[in-house]
């Protein structure tokens, strides 16, 4: 009875006769009697889809019976427990005599894995006919309304906000737990005195009344986002936004996350006597206590005052008292242009580079010489300049000497290349002595690498690489094997991460600058996994966009090596397959990470790669650069979000990050350097 059900039934109906007999003999018959429980809603660890195979169910909220729903003989439910590895978010129980196929989760989930027709049917029904993520279109109609209007409802978008629960945000919906890693996140990606702002002027362009005054105001830093920040007067803050929209989409549910945290803490100094005892501490008549036996005495446990501690390091109380004082009273002015980029910055991002070009080879990018190649590659920058300095290489045995004795600890780790040490040691090195920058500066110049002084308030650095001058024994020694040559003719253009949206934008600049002379685009970085470990790698096969699910095949990866690339890392794993681009970091929750896994089969999700591709391809198209462009899409994982414990609030630790980033900087430079 079952498979004459499954013939009839969405999505099963695109199975196979073979598939579905196979879901028959795995299924197990179970009856029940009118009135009988068969799901209790919250409960967890039964991942069994059922469907109903004689009589009729009724599906109801138990916190509010009054609106039952009820499922007939032929229908299914249950599948989101399976799905999402959620609790049962309704009960249900027989409303009559009822006999269900109970599939088990694990089978149903293989047959996602290799049924692509039934995996894509249900992501459809639960997308479009069941509204799966409304909470996350309702935050972006809330959002873009704001943008329209010039003013954003801050309060009205932290409610959707909450209602999304945050995969980076377990407790976003607990009252009594604060919720550190959420919180420590968001701080460090916002700006320095966010307790104390009240007026957030967020815009992608300066009022031409402005421009000359910019630099006379005072900045305010972020410590994990490249912004431009400045307090235009007390309380008063203006955001420099980036390109598109994902930067103002970033800010925005970094502060959502920080005023629910912020909030928890202030409730807990709601009390009259604690906000009397807060005002007597900040005002200095508590001298005779410190400021952890004062907040022990106010209800705050050792181990949270060790996590505010590392926060905001001794300013804990006078933090507090700001925002006791505060309530999350931001009004959020917004300038934002959603069409188009920002000229104005863009334009002499461009320019400088340009003139650098011309300065470094002696033409213009227009009247490069046909034969010679252009390498672009979008990293970090510092993993591409270490692995070809000839200045660290000349001095490496000074600095791991200077390593043994200030780092043994990263002298301890077991590297798998030898080379890495001498990457984990340099940032140390070069911050005890600053004075050897100018000499790395220098002498790095002279081997044919320059860098751009000014970003042109895009973020994105710039670094330019004259190939002619790079030398053998001035490189990685592992990019090259011992049979390849190098290749010393060509220009390899290194530019910093850009930040979601503004990809698209950036990268068209650089393909239109050097057209016809475009040999290789390499996108190299960081992603969180929907698979593996962190330190593992992802290479991306295809893109899909997260907001309209469009799919961006990638038709040439045929710049990686994915054997070679594996030896580089032995002891980490290699993931070949689809990658999602989200719309925000904050915005992922546990349901949308699932669904991307299990319909789409998406190995990863990062927030720039649909939009890097479809420049390339959009270029391709138009003849602005050859057919036959290599593309290298590949990634280190920084964070497993559906892990606890390996989110992107914990940091990676050298052994953890430094391997799996210095071996793809090795495969995309062999790719680049290696002479054909």
């Amino acid at each position: 009875m079952l498979e004459e059900i499954l013939t009839n039934l969405m999505p099963f109906l695109f199975l196979s006769s073979a598939d579905r007999a196979e879901l028959a003999r795995e299924a197990e018959t179970l009856t029940f009697s009118r009135g009988e429980w068969i799901i209790r809603q919250g409960t967890r660890g039964d991942g069994r889809l059922f469907i109903v195979l004689e009589g009729n169910v009724e599906v109801l909220d138990e916190t509010d019976p009054s609106l039952p729903v009820s499922i007939e003989t032929g229908r299914y439910f249950g599948e989101r427990a399976a799905l999402f590895q959620t609790p049962r978010s309704h009960s249900v129980r027989a409303m009559e005599d009822v006999r269900v196929a109970a599939i088990p989760g694990e089978v149903f989930l293989e047959l996602l894995e290799k049924r692509p027709a039934l995996a894509h049917s249900l992501g459809n029904i639960l997308r479009e006919r069941q509204g799966l993520f409304r909470a996350f279109d309702a935050f972006m109609a809330e959002l873009l309304v704001g943008v329209s209007e010039d003013i954003i409802n801050f309060r009205a978008l932290m409610r959707h906000y909450v209602e999304l629960r945050p995969a980076l945000h377990p407790h976003v919906q607990d009252p009594d737990v604060i919720d550190f890693e959420a919180l420590t996140y968001a701080s460090n990606r916002l700006p320095e005195g966010i307790t104390r702002a009240f007026m957030l002027y967020l815009t992608d362009n300066l009022d031409d009344r402005l421009e000359g005054s910019v630099a006379r105001l005072p900045t305010r830093e972020t410590r994990a986002r490249r912004r431009a920040i400045y307090e235009m007067a007390p309380g008063k803050f203006m955001v420099m936004l980036r390109d598109g929209v994902s930067d103002l989409i970033d800010f925005v549910t970094c502060l959502c996350a920080f005023a629910t945290e912020t909030r928890k803490i202030r409730y807990r100094w709601l009390a009259p006597h604690r906000l009397d005892a807060l005002a007597a501490y900040v005002d200095g008549q508590r001298e005779d206590v410190d400021a952890r036996a004062f907040l022990l005495e106010h209800g705050f446990n050792a181990d949270e005052i060790d996590h505010f501690e590392r926060l905001w390091p001794g300013r804990v109380v006078e933090t507090f008292y700001e925002i006791a004082l505060h309530h999350e009273d931001y009004n959020i002015q917004v300038t934002k242009q959603l069409q188009g980029y920002n000229a104005q910055h863009a334009e002499h991002w461009t320019g400088q580079i340009a003139q650098a070009v011309t300065s470094l080879l002696g033409h213009p990018c227009a009247d490069l010489p046909p034969d010679l190649p252009v390498h672009i590659v979008s990293s970090n920058t510092h993993s591409v300049h270490n692995c070809l300095s000839p200045f660290l290489r000349h001095h490496r045995e000074e600095i791991e000497a200077w390593g043994a004795k200030h780092h043994p600890e990263l002298c301890a780790v077991d590297w798998v290349d030898g080379e890495d040490l001498l990457y984990a040691l340099t940032r140390h090195w070069l911050s005890a002595h600053p004075e050897r920058q100018n000499e790395r500066e220098e002498e790095d110049c002279q081997g044919g690498m320059i860098r751009l002084a000014s970003t042109a308030l895009t973020g994105i650095s710039v670094e330019l690489i004259d190939l002619s001058k790079i030398e053998r024994d001035g490189i990685d020694e592992g990019i090259l094997g011992p049979d390849q040559e190098l290749c010393q003719e060509g220009l390899l253009v290194n530019i910093d991460y850009a930040f979601g949206q503004q990809a698209e934008e950036i990268l068209a600049i650089l393909l239109q600058l050097f057209g016809a002379n475009v040999r290789s685009v390499n996108i190299l970085g960081k992603a969180g996994a929907l698979v593996g470990e962190r330190g593992d790698i992802l290479v991306a096969d295809a893109f899909v966009e997260q907001t309209q699910d469009l799919l961006e095949p990638l038709t040439r990866i045929n710049g990686c090596d994915l054997d070679r690339l594996a030896s580089r890392v032995p002891d980490r794993k290699v993931f070949l397959g689809p990658v999602l681009t989200v719309a925000g970091t904050l915005l992922q929750n546990n349901v949308l990470l699932r669904f991307y896994r299990h319909i789409w089969g998406c190995v990863g999700l990062e927030m720039e790669g649909t939009y890097y591709l479809r420049e390339l391809l959009k270029a391709t198209h138009l003849g602005i650069i050859p057919p036959d462009v290599d593309m290298r899409f590949v990634y280190y994982v920084s964070d497993v979000p559906l892990s606890p414990g390996e989110t992107l609030a914990g940091a990676l630790r050298p052994g953890e990050g430094i391997p799996p980033l210095y071996a793809i900087t090795r495969e995309v430079l062999a790719g680049v350097l290696a002479k054909k």
